[in-house]
């Protein structure tokens, strides 16, 4: 069985028990956003080697829940106090990145936040993301609403009737259609079912359960396809009837997406859908009955008027490597960068981290003889903004990451590294394959070596990336 083969059965795995269950969707890992290599790995992974490791998982998972466990739970009273004194009348739950996201105006809500204070909405944010523990950064800085899922003696009757009802209809769908799934696909979502991701879910329903919150209240999410933005639209239409939620979808839709496009479950689903560029206003169109509101980004960047070697930054070839979250594809990124600065010194190669992952950890990692060549005075590192290190690039090199968008709107050339570990569906221009370069090697690069200086972005290339991305438009914003 392939991996997409694979991929397609536990997303009917995963609507199937969804549809068995309306409860089941707390449990995580039924929302497959899309097919990665470590979660197809995972999938793929013998039902024997999952049932081995199974016991240390939960138990891993049961004891960081009980280190959550706490008298009294601070912030649940911080929020409470702020609604019952009606400051707040509107919220934002907003997608953590790293410490940086914080400081500065928000990444994804920034412009909307704005507009929601000039109307009196009184807005407030929570920070959400479950591969985050937050601790320390509470303490730290404890005016930030980091959302932090707390067990207390008030909340774990609820939490555990929640637990049972899932695990129950879990064991049942097993019994009843066992025959019809690979033993792993039960085994990865009993898992998920004990993991912290479930008790975060558990936690979000009851925190919207505990607030008093006023008349026709409107909140705001991104739109990703995360278990935690599901549970929020129900949660918020079972306690507060007449509120209304809006999901503001930033990310590109790939190909293969799933929990992003399964509209088929309308309690899981938003009252309104705000979309960034005019594909996805079609393509939302096409899967979801919702109103669909055309309403941009703010991540918009206009294409530049100059050719691509006149700005004084950047230099005659300057190569950008731009990987997603995910440490096998930075580490692969980066031994690719390092052995290109090795090998061309007359190529600038910049590479920088995405926010969730530390570039020190990443090269630590790259093999003893690679290492070296981060010294090269060619080679350079950057944490400063994605904006800045565009500004610097001719071509960039990407695998997954939908940054490379922004580069081609700044007629910055993209170069597909396709990696034996990261098959093509990953692509974000996989409509348009055709339009681009692709490398899966030192060798292929060699190829293209004597050609990088010709090479532009073709005008079909730059019209679908305007497709993608429309400026955000205040006017289209209503609430």
């Amino acid at each position: 069985m392939t991996k997409f083969v694979l991929w397609r059965q536990f997303c009917s795995f995963s609507d199937h028990l969804l549809a068995y269950n309306n409860l089941a969707f707390y449990i995580p890992e039924l929302h497959p956003c899309r097919p990665t290599k470590s979660f197809l790995t995972y999938l793929e992974s013998s039902s024997f080697k999952l049932l081995v490791f199974l016991p240390i998982n939960i138990f891993t998972n049961i004891v960081r829940i009980l280190l959550r466990f706490k008298l009294f739970d601070a912030n649940l009273q911080s929020m409470r106090d702020r609604f019952t004194n009606n400051s707040v009348s509107s919220l934002i739950f907003s997608h953590f990145i790293n410490l940086d996201h914080l400081q500065q105006d928000d990444f994804y809500f920034s412009p909307l936040f704005t507009e929601l204070v000039k109307r009196g909405r009184n807005p407030d944010i929570i920070y959400i993301s479950p591969q985050h523990d937050f601790p320390n950064l509470i303490k730290t800085y404890s005016s930030l609403n980091l959302f932090y899922p707390i067990l207390t003696p008030f909340n774990i009757i609820p939490y555990l009737k929640l637990f049972s009802t899932s695990l129950l209809s879990l064991v049942s769908f097993y019994f009843h259609y066992r025959s019809s799934y690979p033993l792993s696909f039960f085994i990865v979502s009993l898992k998920s079912l004990f993991s912290v991701s479930f008790f975060y879910n558990f936690y979000l329903k009851y925190l919207i359960f505990c607030l008093n919150l006023p008349k026709n209240f409107i909140y705001f999410t991104t739109f990703e396809g995360h278990s935690w933005e599901r549970v929020l639209f129900h949660a918020f239409r079972s306690y507060h009837h007449s509120s209304l939620g809006y999901a503001y979808q930033h990310t590109l839709v790939f190909d293969n997406n799933h929990s992003l496009l399964r509209s088929s479950f309308s309690y899981l689903n938003p009252d309104f859908i705000f979309v960034s560029g005019f594909a996805q206003f079609n393509m939302f169109k096409k899967f979801y009955t919702c109103p669909v509101h055309l309403v941009g980004t703010h991540k918009y960047s206009y294409p530049s008027p100059f050719n691509k070697n006149t700005l004084f930054e950047r230099k005659k070839i300057s190569i950008l490597f731009l990987p997603q979250g995910i440490h096998e594809e930075c580490l692969e990124h980066l031994n690719l960068a390092l052995r290109l600065a090795s090998i061309y010194p007359d190529i600038q190669i910049i590479f920088r981290t995405h926010p969730l992952i530390s570039y020190i950890d990443v090269l630590s990692k790259v093999p003893h003889q690679n290492k070296p060549f981060s010294s090269l005075p060619n080679f350079n590192y950057h944490s400063c903004t994605l904006g800045e290190s565009l500004k610097f690039s001719t071509i960039a090199i990407y695998s997954g990451s939908t940054a490379v968008l922004e580069a081609i709107q700044l007629g910055i050339v993209p170069i597909y590294f396709l990696s034996k570990n990261h098959p093509s569906y990953i692509d974000p221009l996989w409509q348009l394959q055709s339009e681009r370069l692709s490398i899966s090697s030192l060798e292929d690069f060699a190829h293209i070596y004597l050609s990088l200086e010709s090479l532009t972005v073709s005008d079909t290339l730059k019209s679908h990336v305007q497709s993608l991305k429309s400026p955000f438009d205040v006017s289209t914003l209503f609430f």
